[in-house]
């Protein structure tokens, strides 16, 4: 896990957060690669997170077909935002996801899109390459898992096996000793008992595989109470502490897809309410073993609300 500082008071008094505790992620997503499409926008993306104390974000790559093959779109553009992540000592992981990515059907396509960014890193300089790769794969959002039975099980052993064979590629693509980092993006709720699975010869709750096959995994433990939060990844921290890796919770800002989970977000409330929750949570993840950090969603909608509560 890449995190840097100590847990100390932001500077200048503006209460965006704190410098994370050493060791530890202050995360957030950001999803458009609009968001360092242009030099301005890179600037103003490190910029925003020197300031707001965010040490790692998971940006969105695309991979698109180049030459007969695949290839990281923008590579150019990602490689000066890694610069400038790198300077300013915040680590960066590749963003990757959609419903069915893991499905077998798509895993030829997976691999070699994973590929890419491999090829893609390992031309980099040392200190200024991703730190991982982040996969935001949501099969239980598609009609198949809904059915349940047999078609839903046969979408986690996929989702499993695709983990599997990442794995090895990102083994056998480590340049330098340096491999990297496979993390996953997953609901609080995969823990539950009726979503045992059995994998390798063991049956346990699908989440436990993927922490398994992960180096670390981000719960989707969107509320906006810290202490239901907190209950909602104790099952799998305890299990991170177990195996002896992390996870990390989440909190959403942006605006809820679906009116119904409206209440699940900080999107719409004052800026105070968000930022005394992210306290609370990353002063609990400061030493609270099994626990990488904290991860935000997401930069647009964060920017757009911090700035705004900063202009005068």
């Amino acid at each position: 896990m890449l995190a840097v500082g100590l847990l100390v008071a932001a500077p200048g008094g503006r209460g965006q957060g704190e410098t994370p505790a050493k060791g530890k992620i202050s995360g957030m997503w950001v999803w458009s690669d609009d968001s360092y499409r242009t030099a301005e926008q890179r600037a103003r993306l490190i910029q925003f997170c020197r300031e707001h104390q965010f040490n790692h974000i998971d940006v969105s790559v695309e991979v698109r077909k180049a030459g007969g093959g695949l290839a990281v779109a923008d590579p150019e553009e990602l490689t000066d935002l890694l610069a400038r992540a790198a300077a300013a000592e915040i680590s960066v992981s590749a963003l990757r996801g959609s419903q069915r990515m893991f499905g077998e059907t798509n895993w030829e396509r997976t691999l070699g899109e994973l590929q890419a960014v491999i090829d893609f890193n390992n031309r980099l300089p040392v200190k200024a390459r991703l730190a991982g790769v982040k996969y935001d794969v949501e099969p239980h959002t598609t009609s198949e898992w809904r059915e349940g039975g047999a078609l839903r099980l046969a979408i986690m052993q996929d989702y499993l096996g695709c983990l599997v064979k990442l794995n090895d590629l990102l083994a056998a693509g480590a340049k330098g000793g340096r491999r990297l980092q496979l993390t996953v993006d997953i609901p609080f709720w995969w823990n539950k008992a009726d979503l045992a699975v059995a994998f390798n010869g063991r049956t346990k709750p699908f989440s436990e595989h993927i922490q398994d096959l992960t180096d670390s995994l981000t719960l989707m433990s969107y509320r906006r109470d810290p202490a239901e939060v907190k209950k909602l990844v104790e099952s799998e921290r305890l299990y991170a502490v177990k195996i002896g890796k992390q996870v990390l919770p989440g909190l959403l800002h942006s605006q809820a897809k679906d009116p119904a989970e409206a209440a699940l977000s900080f999107h719409g409330l004052p800026v105070a309410d968000y930022l005394r929750a992210r306290r609370e949570l990353e002063g609990w993840a400061s030493d609270e073993p099994g626990i990488g950090g904290v991860m935000h969603h997401h930069y647009g909608s964060l920017s757009n609300a911090l700035e705004t509560a900063e202009s005068p």
